[in-house]
Order: structure tokens, then C-alpha cells, then sequence
């Protein structure tokens, strides 16, 4: 993973990050995801998520569970942006908990 890349990825995990630890910060889908916006135009192709999963846009991963659950929870629709965990919700906590371990992953593994 080249320097870009893997800082497209730190950045995805810090927005995550502060989705988990508060309820203001807004999931504005690839609009603010680092990754989305370093490999917009070229269909995924070479994103740590898609490389990953083998699909394009996040399919098969906690954040396609996090957008259903707030379409179907919360009334958002799947181009709706702004999506917040809600205060009460621990699906929204463990949605976005998900997201966050899953991203972390995918970080290149330290060699001893």
C-alpha cells in the first residue's frame, strides 16, 4: 500500500473513529470518506475496501449494514447524507464500531 493510499485510510478510520466516540460528527457517505474521495472516478479499483471484499462501493461490509439500518431504522433514505448514530440506538454503536474495526484491518500489518 503506498503512502496516499494508506493515508486515504487513516483518514477513514478517523471519521469513523469520531462517528463512534460522538453523535454530531455526519456520515456524508463517500462525500467525506477519504478513501471514496481519493479513488473517486475509477470505480473502486484499487481500494483497500474493494480490494478486500472484491465489490466496489463498500458493498459486503459493516457500512452497507450501517446505511440499511438507516433506512430501514431511521427513516434515511440510501442517498439521504448526514447520517448520525443516534444517542439511543446501539445498532448505530455497533454499526459504526463494526466500520471502524473492519477499516483498521485493513491496515498493512506491522512486520517484527
Amino acid at each position: 500500500m503506498n503512502k496516499k493510499i494508506l493515508e486515504a485510510l487513516k483518514g477513514s478510520i478517523k471519521k469513523w473513529s469520531n462517528i463512534v466516540k460522538t453523535t454530531t460528527v455526519k456520515d456524508m457517505g463517500g462525500a467525506n470518506c477519504p478513501l471514496c474521495v481519493f479513488f473517486n472516478g475509477s470505480f473502486c479499483e484499487g481500494c483497500p475496501v474493494s480490494l478486500e471484499t472484491g465489490r466496489p462501493s463498500c458493498k459486503d461490509t459493516p457500512y452497507s449494514e450501517w446505511i440499511t439500518h438507516h433506512c430501514q431504522k431511521h427513516d434515511i433514505s440510501y442517498g439521504g447524507f448526514g447520517r448520525v448514530r443516534r444517542k439511543n440506538c446501539a445498532e448505530c454503536l455497533q454499526l459504526a464500531t463494526d466500520e471502524l474495526n473492519f477499516l483498521k484491518s485493513l491496515l498493512p500489518k506491522v512486520k517484527k
